[in-house]
């Protein structure tokens, strides 16, 4: 079940850069994407870095609603933009995070176990991160 995003800008503004990549109009979610970021950002590796994962995050929650809803066809249209445009540590942070999500209420079958250990280790995760992962059920 998805929560709707509540309707401020920022909200917005994430419903937008989602429909340019639904519609695959890389050019105008790219130019969403950098004003939306530019008002957190630091500098320009932090702005890359911020719109890489809100980049990633948006298509996989949109990806995730497609499977839900039974849209396969969707939810692969998503999933080969996101390997597009999403650097691969995004992809597998996006991953650590829903997994942990997941893992907490549900567990997780060996092979997502297995493949979120190795996540965690070629990060250098900290000590919560890896306590929340201990806590998890391995399904096998």
């Amino acid at each position: 079940m998805s929560l709707p995003l509540p309707d401020i800008f920022e909200a917005r503004q994430a419903r937008e850069i989602l429909a340019a990549y639904q519609a695959q109009d890389f050019e105008r979610a790219a130019k969403l994407e950098e004003h939306l970021i530019t008002e957190g950002s630091t500098s320009a590796e932090e702005r890359e870095r911020l719109k890489d994962q809100l980049r990633c995050a948006l298509l996989f929650r949109a990806q995730s609603d497609a499977s839900a809803a039974g849209d396969s066809a969707g939810a692969e249209m998503l999933s080969r933009v996101i390997k597009m445009v999403c650097s691969e540590r995004s992809i597998k942070t996006t991953l650590v995070a829903a997994w942990i999500h997941a893992g907490s209420e549900l567990g997780l079958s060996g092979r997502h176990y297995d493949q979120l250990v190795a996540f965690v280790d070629e990060f250098g995760s900290g000590p919560e991160i890896r306590a929340a992962v201990a806590k998890i059920q391995r399904l096998d």
